[in-house]
């Protein structure tokens, strides 16, 4: 559903009045002062944050509005401090229901990443902490937020010390250990809210890196008419898209991606087998390739910065010249220039926005139902950043 539509939703006043309508279908942010609601066969109205202490969207977004203490530190690489506490201060804004049972986890989510709260019971809601700062020029981190769970979960006897060792500062991870504990003390459901039914999350990605490729080509009437051509190193480009399955939390991945790199002219001498001419040469032209590769990748999170990642698919490849010359012969042989799928399988290296990555491409045959067969293994090295 388009974000720019209306669904079903509610606001509660300060008062307790609570009103239901249709609500503007789009996450509340922090520090957002209106929304746009209307109730039934009413005009579009713009409600004030301030008047209200609770929304829900569609039944499955709830955010509370309340005064809570904030980390003002900015959690970017180059902005990094070399103390370990928080720059706490007192901000009034909204903050969103993820697990709602005898523990409560909720999420802040601003342009500075996601900041995480609890509540246990009628108490408060407390943030949980956690910081990135610099410790003798590297990256350290405060994580309290593990052992303030492992106090606030100590009377549940199932949940050991390793589970809170283990635990990252992550939506995912959090959400795990806060349903263990609901249903450890309570029989009652626990309900893990749908984040705001999100769609797909889209990213592009930009890599530049280079290829080590094989070239072979056999033919069916003579071994005369085919060679190895060898390897070649070159320069490859590519653009990807890529839309996460369920939102920015999840571990799968799908993507489409258009490259390009050089490919190959080169020429080498191959016996005729006859007595006039004995040696000829060979040349081979694969000239200008744009390639598409297609598929699906799964993230492995190892910290709160730091993924690594599986990916497999398939390689379809558009040639602007494909041919084989015979001097000997005169003959100049053209193929057809769009290659059919070929499996591909890689993993990368993913820091923040930053990554590596590496792909091997199995063989394939770009001269389709010809007499000629080329084989052509490719492993590449590329490094790239997710621009949004």
């Amino acid at each position: 559903m388009a974000q720019n539509e209306f669904v079903p939703g509610s606001y509660t006043l300060h008062s307790g009045k609570k009103v239901e309508g249709l609500i503007k279908n789009q996450p509340l942010k922090p520090w957002d002062v209106s929304f746009e609601f209307k109730e039934k066969d009413g005009p579009t109205v713009s409600v004030s944050a301030e008047s209200v202490q609770e929304v829900t969207i569609e039944d499955n977004s709830i955010y509370l509005r309340r005064r809570i203490r904030y980390d003002q530190s900015i959690d970017r690489l180059n902005n990094l401090n070399f103390s370990s506490q928080p720059d706490w201060s007192f901000r009034t804004g909204f903050i969103k229901l993820v697990v709602d049972g005898q523990a409560d986890l909720f999420v802040l989510q601003d342009d500075g990443g996601d900041r995480f709260y609890f509540r246990r019971g009628d108490a408060s809601i407390q943030p949980l902490v956690y910081k990135r700062y610099l410790k003798d020029q590297d990256i350290a981190y405060n994580r309290q937020f593990r052992g303030q769970l492992a106090t606030q979960f100590a009377d549940c006897l199932s949940l050991s010390p390793s589970d809170f060792e283990s635990l990252l500062y992550q939506e995912s991870s959090l959400i795990g250990i806060f349903k263990k504990f609901n249903n450890c003390i309570s029989e009652d459901a626990v309900l893990v809210l749908d984040k705001e039914k999100r769609k797909p999350k889209i990213t592009l990605r930009l890599k530049a890196g280079v290829n080590f490729s094989d070239y072979e080509v056999e033919n069916d009437l003579s071994e005369n008419f085919g060679g190895d051509f060898g390897s070649k190193t070159s320069f490859r480009g590519e653009a990807e898209g890529e839309i996460m399955l369920s939102g920015e939390k999840s571990h799968w991945a799908l993507f489409l991606g258009l490259g390009y790199y050089p490919g190959i002219d080169k020429t080498i001498q191959q016996p005729t087998g006859s007595i006039n001419t004995p040696i000829q040469d060979v040349t081979l032209k694969y000239l200008t390739s744009f390639e598409i590769p297609v598929g699906a990748r799964y993230y492995f999170p190892i910290t709160d910065k730091v993924r690594l990642s599986l990916q497999a698919g398939f390689l379809y490849t558009y040639v602007k010249e494909l041919s084989i010359t015979y001097s000997a012969t005169n003959i100049d042989l053209k193929e057809p220039s769009f290659g059919i799928g070929k499996p591909l399988i890689g993993f990368g290296i993913h820091v923040d926005r930053f990554f590596v990555e590496s792909r091997f491409d199995f063989e394939g045959d770009v001269f389709q139902g010809s007499r000629n067969k080329m084989t052509n293994n490719t492993i590449n090295f590329v490094a790239g950043v997710q621009l949004f």
